[in-house]
């Protein structure tokens, strides 16, 4: 009875957090981007695809130097194509951005 209840909590955390990443409101809503490719990947096969140059360079050409794409499950993530926001990013002001840690595993 007890795993019958544990299962019931998993399934639901489960779709609790699927449900809050497709619907709701998240920062990058504003920022453009493509639409998702796949309810479960996402944009995900499309960006490290083996020759996925050309997703890229439309991406770069279509949406600017910044874009969103859908990662895992619809999560949200943010698309960087400009060499001095990624130096800003990574080099001058790296404590002011945070790193999640899926990023750092």
């Amino acid at each position: 009875m007890h795993y019958l209840w544990l299962l019931f909590c998993a399934v639901g955390l489960f779709l609790y957090a699927v449900w809050g990443s497709y619907f709701a409101r998240n920062p990058l809503d504003n920022i453009p981007g493509p639409l998702r490719q796949h309810w479960w990947t996402g944009n995900l096969n499309q960006i490290f695809a083996r020759y996925a140059w050309d997703f890229h360079q439309m991406l770069a050409e279509r949406y600017g130097p910044v874009s969103k794409f859908y990662g895992l499950f619809g999560g949200r993530e943010l698309y960087v194509f400009d060499p001095k926001a990624m130096h800003h990013i990574m080099v001058k002001d790296q404590d002011t951005f945070e790193m999640t840690p899926a990023f750092l595993a």
